[in-house]
C-alpha cells in the first residue's frame, strides 16, 4: 500500500526540487562555456585546440542538460502520480465510510461487515467523526503537509497535527495554531478535545486551547 504521509510527500517533492536545481547547475555550465567559446573564437592568438576543446565540452555539456530535463520530466510525472493516487485514496476511504453510515442505518449486517473488511483492505477502519470535514481536510493536506509530522482529519473546524519536536496541537482551516502542545491527543467532539499534559494527566480544551477546569487520571 503506498504511504501518504507527510515523508512520503517531501520525498517525492525533494526529487522535483533536486532535479530542478541540477538542471539549473548544467544550464549555468553551458553558459560558461558558451562565453569561453565565444572569447575563444575571438581572440586571434588563441590556438584552434583550444577552440575545438572548449566545443567539445559543450556537446557533452548539452547532453548533460538533455539527461537532467528527462530526469527531471521523470520526477515531475512521479510527483503527479503520487499526489492523484493520494487524492483517488482518500476518496475511496470517504467512499467506503458513506457506505458503512448508510449500513449502519439500515442494519445491514452484511453490507457492514464487507465494508470493514475492505476498509481494513484499504488502511483504514475508524469511521470519520462527527463534524469531520473531508473537502477541508484534502486542503489542509494539500497547503501544510510540509509544515507538520502528520496532520489529521478537520472536525469541528480544528485539525490534530504532530510538530516538529513530536508533539501534538491543533490548527485551524486556515492553518493557524491553536495554542497549546501536548505528549498526546484526540480529536474535538462536541466542541471540546481530549489532551495529554507534560505531567501525564489528561484534561479537555475548549475551542480556543483553553483547559477546562476537571482533570482525568491519566489513561
Amino acid at each position: 500500500m503506498e504511504n501518504f504521509g507527510r515523508s512520503a510527500y517531501e520525498k517525492k517533492q525533494e526529487g522535483v526540487d533536486g532535479a530542478t536545481n541540477e538542471l539549473s547547475l548544467k544550464n549555468e555550465t553551458a553558459t560558461e562555456l558558451k562565453r569561453q567559446l565565444a572569447d575563444a573564437v575571438a581572440k586571434e592568438s588563441i590556438s584552434p585546440q583550444l577552440i575545438i576543446d572548449i566545443a567539445k565540452q559543450l556537446i557533452g555539456s548539452n547532453t548533460d542538460i538533455e539527461e537532467a530535463e528527462r530526469i527531471l520530466r521523470n520526477k515531475k510525472q512521479s510527483f503527479d502520480t503520487f499526489y492523484g493516487d493520494m487524492q483517488v485514496y482518500a476518496g475511496r476511504e470517504n467512499e467506503l465510510l458513506d457506505v458503512l453510515a448508510d449500513a449502519v442505518k439500515g442494519r445491514d449486517y452484511e453490507k457492514i461487515i464487507e465494508v470493514a473488511r475492505h476498509l481494513e483492505e484499504h488502511g483504514n477502519t475508524n469511521a470519520d467523526p462527527e463534524g469531520y470535514d473531508a473537502g477541508g481536510t484534502q486542503e489542509l493536506f494539500k497547503k501544510f503537509a510540509k509544515e507538520f509530522k502528520y496532520i489529521g482529519g478537520l472536525v469541528e473546524g480544528k485539525a490534530m497535527v504532530q510538530l516538529e519536536n513530536g508533539k501534538y496541537a491543533f490548527i485551524d482551516a486556515d492553518g493557524k495554531q491553536i495554542p497549546g502542545e501536548y505528549q498526546d491527543a484526540w480529536f474535538y467532539s462536541e466542541g471540546k478535545a481530549k489532551v495529554q499534559l507534560e505531567n501525564g494527566k489528561w484534561a479537555f480544551i475548549d475551542a480556543d486551547g483553553k483547559q477546562i477546569p476537571l482533570l482525568l487520571r491519566k489513561g
